[in-house]
Formats: structure tokens, C-alpha cells, sequence
């Protein structure tokens, strides 16, 4: 057997696949992995002893990896093999290390920090540690790792150093590749065709400015400070129009300065961009100087500033591409990053106090290699679904739907929330906020739905009224069983309906009642003073029970940031304050006094809603553990504590602060059933309303994620049940979400001309004075009058 033969056998000598290996940055760097620190020319390298070390082994550049205090960094290259080899085939990566080790260690040993990674067409990675093939100093090595790619095809080979040492310091240089269908014994350290040669020579790069010529109708490129603006080709003075000539749609001016400057810089985002490759920017430029300046003197103005990674910036002054004519330039410059890039800011910054620049037809470009020129071609904006999602939320433009609105609930756009039932004020029409109605708000709905309400009034006359916004109901006219409707015109052979009856009580009532309200902070402001006053007037007599005193007068149980969760016991913290159980002197929400030790009945029948009381944010029930105290919500055992008779209304008013909390829907219907079941138990004569709140239009994503399946949740479990005296009141469909909500005049900005003012939503939870009074006479005394009546 001849040695050629022994050496075949123990493997070939395989020619190398990584162009321009020791990275000299006047051709095609190699590729760097996505993450990778960025190139350091060696003459950059301050040490001289490892700078002459590279040099004299061929590096023009390489790879520094510095010592890290945690996590890794990776300087890595990674060179693509699609279409080079086969399963079955091998692939060899080498390169050289020169390390500088941290005080106390051997440079040798710290070789274990490079890598090899191999990764397949199937994602695979195989991390090999690259065997030393030779010393080439004490601390410069060259090492090499292969591996045969026998599941899949490869796709990528990774080669380099993944730093973890806090101490050592590696540079990494001279990357050889090469695949066989053989075992590699050897790789051939030849240059390598560069792939993109034909690139390099002509120096083309594909423009990546979206948008280059200002069409103000589309996305626009985004500007550097707030000195320019894009202003339309019609808006620009007479003589500067002539650059529509040119495409032109807008410009930015850069005018005259007595002093400073004024910038006309758009910024064009290089995510990507890494050390060693060029990045180019090329404009136009009008200028309208006074008479007698020559208008290429003051092209000085034109620049770019490409910013670096690390913070910094090279400011670049452009020059003169092409004269257009006597006031029309073409600029251009390029620059080379050293280092990762972040983005550019090009046009013009004008320091001259007699001329005006006008800046438009912006391009820019990005290659490995140097750019002669960019093509002129067009390209996606990366920001356009974000921009068509702005316009989408402006309440000015109707296409397409903000949200898809079929989730989560499957349907969920075919469906209204109304219950079966619905109380009518005894002497004013019931009005119905339509859009409030749907699982999902959108800044568009009012566009695609059509809706409308069906009737036969008491003398037969049959009744019918269609609408985009608002529904009102006069059961005069439209008789007590109505049918509401919409037709959703992405949908034309369907229309969505819900049948319910009106109730309406008498304007008076003789009569002895005992009302109970309990809420959270929307019930403590106001509402059991405003309702009791109504009740007056109709001539109900009232007594009001509850251990709180409630704002504006009256005795409640409106808590204060309380959800159903702190009712029951679920939630034992408000904030970071512990909520103590105690029936002494209630009259704080730091105080629950609705819990007590539950029984072993309660324990069995309900182990969810029996609770341990250990200050904390979620409480353990009787289902997660049988160790400890549990307490319950019993109502029956609240009224005789507090020496309470029994109340003969009651209503429910809760869903904001569960939201907030992150309570879930099952959860909150879950508290919901538990509290009306123990009030039933305690009270069965009562009736008994769940009124879940509405929320502001501007907090449409509360109700679209949460709230919405709140009152889902609400209907389905109480509808139908009025023999049991369990009733709903809408209020997420009654109060009007726009109009509820004001700073009650402490915000207001009044124009002294017209006399008309801008206000805010206050906080965009607790109504105004005038909400608080539309809830208690449109929503709560519609119920309760009719209730005193039964």
C-alpha cells in the first residue's frame, strides 16, 4: 500500500470553504452568528505583544472575547453550508486562539472555552470542544473540531469562542471550513472564492429607506428631533415644487438659523448591521439661498451620523453625487462600522443664516462589502403593521376591526349581553347603550352594525326602530316583550337577536323596605344616598343596612378597592394591609365582617369557599387543605352579629377591582353564586340583583380580556330565575361609557373665545356627579321601585 493510500485512509486534506479567513475588512468579512461581538482590526489591539502575535500569524482582523462577570459572550463565526454536502458527509471547522489568561492559569487549558457548534436542517446542534493541533506559542494555538452529519442535511456551522471565564481574554482569527465525503485529516489553509464577488466588484446594495420619497398617505420615515417635519410638495414654496419633478411627494426643511442649528434628519433603523460592514446614505438636497451665495457652499450642511453600539457616533459630512441643477444636489456618503451599528440619522443639519435646505428622495443601503450605489428599488416598511394598527384605533377610520373579535369566547362576536328580564324606570324610557352590549369593544363597531328593536305595543300596533348607537324603549310603544337585534354587515344572511321583557314598576309605592347594597368604591360613592332619596320621593320608606357609612350619607356596604374575592374571604389583604375579621365596630375596610369559623356542614357542602385567614393575596380553601382555621362568608351570621333585620332588597355590584386583582371568570362567577346563595339562605324572602359595572370606552381592553366574561357569566348562571327572586341589572348596557365620566370641573382648559373647554375622564373608573346620579336613577331605582311593589 502506497502512503498516499495510508493517508486516504486516515483521512484527506479537504480544501477550504470560508472566504477572506483572516478577515481583512477591504473584501467580504466573514459571517458573523446572530449575537456575536463585532470585528477588531488588529492594528486597533493596544497590547503589542498580542498584536504582533496575530499579525505575524496573517490576522488583519478577529474576533476579542473579554472577560465576562456572568452568562456568556459569544465571538463566533458562522459560515452557511446549504447545498455544499450530504447526510453522511463530514464537516471540519478550524480556527486559531490566542488567549491571555487570567492570573494563576494555563493558557492551554483555557482552549476549552472555544466551540464548535453543528447544527442541521432540522435544528440538531451538536457542541463540539475543538481539539489543539498545534502550539503555536505559549499562548497561540490552532485548533479543529469534526463531525459527520448523519440524521440530516447541515445548514450552519458556528466556530469560536463561547467566553465564560471572568478572567481570561481570547482572540480569535484565521476560520477554515471544509466538508468531504471522506474523513478530513486536514484542511487546506487556501483562500476562497467570496460568493459575493459579483456584488463586491459593481457595488450595488438594495436601498432599505421605506418610503424614500415622502408619500404623506403612507407610513413615513421617522425623523431625528422635532426641528423639521414632512411637509407636502404643495405646502413647500413655489420655486421648491420643481422637486416633484423628481418623485419627490414631500420634503423636509432645514431652515435658516440666526444661531444653532435646525435638522432635517430622518432615522433609518440598521438592527443587523454588524462590525466590518458598510452601510451607505444618499439624498437630495434643495437649496434656496439669498442672492449672491453660491448654493453648493452651504452643501457643508449634508451629513449622516452613524451610531454605534456602544453608544457613539461617527458624524460623516456628504458629498456632491451629482448636480441636478443650479439648486438641486445629490449627496452621498458611506461609512464602515467597527463595530455593531443601531441606526443612521442623514439629511441635512443648517448652520447657515442665509439659506434654507429642503431634504427629500432618501435612500439608504447596507452590504458587506463597500457601496458604489444604491438601487432605487422600494421596500416593506418593518413598522407597517404597528402604523396600520394605530390608524385601525382611531375612531376616524372603520376598516378593518381593531380586534379580532371572535375570542375568547368561540362566537363571542355573534353574541348579546342582555339578560331575560330588564327594569324600566316607572315614568322615563329605558335607553340601551348599544355597542356595550358585545363581548368585544371596538374602535369601529358602530361601523358594521346595524341595530334594532321589535315590538307590539298593548292596542296591537307592532312597533320597530333601527339605530347605530343607542336603543330607547318605551314600553308604550313597544309593549313589555321586546326583541333586540343587530345585523353585523361582514355577515349579510345573519342577524343576531336576544328576546326579553321589560318590567316596569309603579311611580309610587306605600311602603316599609329594608334596602342592603353591597359594592365596592363605585357603591360607596353615592349610591345608596341618591337611591334611598328616590325611594322617598316615590314614598317608600327606607331602612339602609350595612356597617359602613357610606359617602354622601347613608349606611352601606360600598368597600373600597373590595371584590367578591374579599367578600368571601378568597383575597385577606387590601394592598399591602391585613383585613382583619371582626363584626366590632366594622366600619373599615381593613374589616370583614361577613367571615366566620365555618361549620363542618359548610365545610363539606362548599370546601372552595371555606377559607384560611392568613393575610395573604389568594387563601388556601378547604379543597387544597384540611390543616387549620377555615372561615366562611354567612350572611346570617353577619345580620344577627350586627343586630340587622332582615333586608328585603339587595343588590350586588362588583367586577372592577376583580379584574384588577387578575381574578378569572369562573372565579368571579364562582364568589358571585356563593354570596347570592348564603344572602338566599339567610333571607329567603329578598330579591336579590347582580349588577356588574360598565366600564369607560377607553378601557375597552378591561372589558374585551375580563369583564365581558363577568356578565357572560352573570347571565348565564341567574337568567330565568325570578321565581327565586334572583335578578340582573345591566348596567354595563345602561350606563353610557362615554359620558359618565368628567373631572367634575377641576380639569377643565376653557377657550375665553368660544367659551367651549377640554376635560379629562378623571381616573376613568369612578363616575362624575352626574354619573353617579345616572347609575342610581337609570339603573339601581328601576329595580328596587319595581321591587318594593312585589
Amino acid at each position: 500500500m502506497s502512503l498516499a493510500d495510508r493517508l486516504n485512509i486516515a483521512g484527506v486534506i479537504a480544501p477550504n470553504l470560508v472566504p477572506n479567513s483572516y478577515a481583512d475588512p477591504q473584501y467580504q468579512m466573514p459571517r458573523l452568528r446572530v449575537g456575536s461581538i463585532g470585528w477588531t482590526q488588529v492594528s486597533a489591539i493596544t497590547d503589542s505583544t498580542i498584536a504582533t502575535a496575530l499579525t505575524n500569524a496573517g490576522a488583519v482582523s478577529c474576533l476579542v472575547a473579554p472577560p465576562v462577570a456572568s452568562g456568556y459572550t459569544d465571538a463566533l463565526v458562522e459560515p452557511f453550508v446549504y447545498d455544499t454536502i450530504a447526510i453522511g458527509q463530514y464537516a471540519a471547522a478550524q480556527f486559531y486562539v490566542y488567549v491571555a489568561p487570567g492570573s494563576g492559569l494555563n493558557a492551554r487549558d483555557e482552549i476549552s472555552k472555544t466551540a464548535v457548534f453543528f447544527a442541521d436542517q432540522d435544528g440538531a446542534t451538536a457542541q463540539i470542544t475543538p481539539d489543539i493541533i498545534s502550539a503555536v506559542s505559549a499562548n497561540l494555538f490552532k485548533v479543529r473540531a469534526t463531525y459527520r452529519f448523519t440524521a440530516q442535511r447541515p445548514r450552519r456551522v458556528s466556530m469560536g469562542v463561547r467566553q465564560t471565564s471572568a478572567v481570561s481574554t481570547f482572540y480569535v482569527f484565521g476560520f477554515f471550513l471544509a466538508c468531504s465525503g471522506q474523513p478530513i485529516r486536514d484542511i487546506l489553509e487556501s483562500p476562497s472564492r467570496d460568493a459575493g464577488f459579483n456584488e463586491r466588484v459593481d457595488g450595488n446594495a438594495r436601498n432599505i429607506a421605506f418610503n424614500p420619497y415622502g408619500d404623506t398617505t403612507q407610513q413615513l420615515l421617522p425623523l431625528f428631533g422635532t426641528d423639521s417635519a414632512w411637509t407636502p410638495v404643495a405646502n413647500l414654496p413655489a420655486a421648491v415644487q420643481m422637486i416633484s419633478q423628481l418623485g419627490a411627494k414631500a420634503a423636509l426643511p432645514a431652515m435658516r438659523v440666526a444661531s444653532g442649528y435646525k435638522d432635517a434628519l430622518v432615522n433609518v433603523n440598521l438592527d443587523g448591521v454588524k462590525a466590518g460592514e458598510y452601510v451607505a446614505v444618499e439624498f437630495s438636497v434643495y437649496v434656496n439661498a439669498d442672492s449672491g451665495v453660491d448654493p453648493a457652499s452651504v452643501l457643508g450642511a449634508c451629513r449622516a451620523f452613524f451610531w454605534l453600539e456602544s453608544g457613539g457616533f461617527f458624524q460623516s459630512i456628504a458629498t456632491i453625487k451629482s448636480k441636478v441643477n443650479a439648486n438641486v444636489y445629490v449627496m452621498q456618503t458611506s461609512y464602515q462600522y467597527t463595530q455593531n451599528a443601531t441606526r443612521v440619522y442623514f439629511g441635512a443639519r443648517n448652520t447657515f443664516n442665509n439659506a434654507d435646505l429642503y431634504v427629500f428622495n432618501l435612500f439608504a443601503a447596507s452590504s458587506a462589502t463597500p457601496i458604489l450605489s444604491i438601487t432605487k428599488s422600494l421596500v416593506r416598511d418593518p413598522q407597517l403593521a404597528s402604523w396600520v394598527n394605530g390608524l385601525i384605533a382611531q375612531s376616524a377610520n372603520p376598516y378593518p376591526p381593531l380586534l379580532a373579535v371572535n375570542t375568547p369566547i368561540t362566537g363571542a362576536e355573534d353574541l348579546i349581553l342582555l339578560p331575560d328580564q330588564v327594569f324600566a324606570h316607572p315614568t322615563a324610557p329605558l335607553i340601551l347603550q348599544c355597542n356595550q352590549l358585545l363581548m368585544n369593544w371596538t374602535a369601529d363597531t358602530g361601523k358594521f352594525l346595524d341595530w334594532s328593536i321589535r315590538g307590539t305595543a298593548v292596542s296591537g300596533q307592532p312597533y320597530s326602530y333601527e339605530t347605530s348607537r343607542t336603543l330607547e324603549i318605551d314600553p308604550a310603544k313597544t309593549g313589555t316583550a321586546v326583541r333586540i337585534s343587530f345585523h353585523n354587515r361582514q355577515k349579510p344572511a345573519q342577524w343576531s337577536s336576544r328576546d326579553m321583557s321589560i318590567l316596569r314598576g309603579p311611580a309610587s309605592v306605600s311602603a316599609s323596605k329594608r334596602i342592603a347594597l353591597i359594592g365596592d368604591s363605585l357603591t360607596n360613592r353615592g349610591q345608596v344616598a341618591r337611591l334611598s332619596t328616590l325611594l322617598t320621593a316615590a314614598g317608600v320608606t327606607v331602612s339602609q343596612i350595612g356597617t359602613m357609612s357610606q359617602a354622601e350619607g347613608g349606611n352601606g356596604e360600598g368597600r373600597e378597592s373590595w371584590a367578591a374575592a374579599h367578600f368571601v374571604g378568597k383575597r385577606t389583604l387590601l394592598g399591602s394591609t391585613r383585613i382583619n375579621i371582626s363584626s366590632d365596630n366594622p366600619s373599615s375596610t381593613a374589616k370583614n365582617p361577613f367571615l366566620f369559623e365555618a361549620t363542618t356542614a359548610q365545610k363539606t357542602a362548599n370546601p372552595a369557599m371555606c377559607f384560611l385567614n392568613t393575610g395573604a393575596a389568594s387563601e388556601q380553601s378547604y379543597a387544597d387543605t384540611q390543616t387549620g382555621v377555615f372561615y366562611t362568608f354567612d350572611y346570617r351570621k353577619y345580620l344577627d352579629a350586627q343586630g340587622f333585620a332582615d333586608p328585603d332588597i339587595v343588590s350586588i355590584a362588583l367586577a372592577w377591582n376583580d379584574q384588577a386583582n387578575g381574578q378569572s371568570p369562573d372565579a368571579y362567577i364562582s364568589q358571585i353564586n356563593y354570596m347570592v346563595a348564603q344572602i338566599k339562605v339567610a333571607c329567603p324572602n329578598a330579591r336579590i340583583a347582580i349588577a356588574p359595572y360598565s366600564v369607560t370606552s377607553s378601557s375597552r381592553g378591561v372589558w374585551n380580556a375580563t369583564v365581558s366574561q363577568y356578565v357572560r357569566n352573570v347571565i348565564g348562571s341567574f337568567k330565568g330565575r325570578q321565581a327565586e327572586k334572583l335578578h340582573i341589572i345591566p348596567s354595563w348596557g345602561i350606563m353610557p361609557s362615554d359620558t359618565a365620566w368628567s373631572s367634575d370641573g377641576t380639569a377643565i382648559v376653557r377657550d375665553s373665545q368660544t367659551g367651549s373647554y377640554v376635560d379629562t375622564r378623571s381616573d376613568g373608573i369612578h363616575w362624575d356627579t352626574w354619573g353617579r346620579q345616572y347609575m342610581a336613577y337609570n339603573c339601581l331605582f328601576p329595580f328596587y321601585i319595581w321591587a318594593c311593589a312585589q
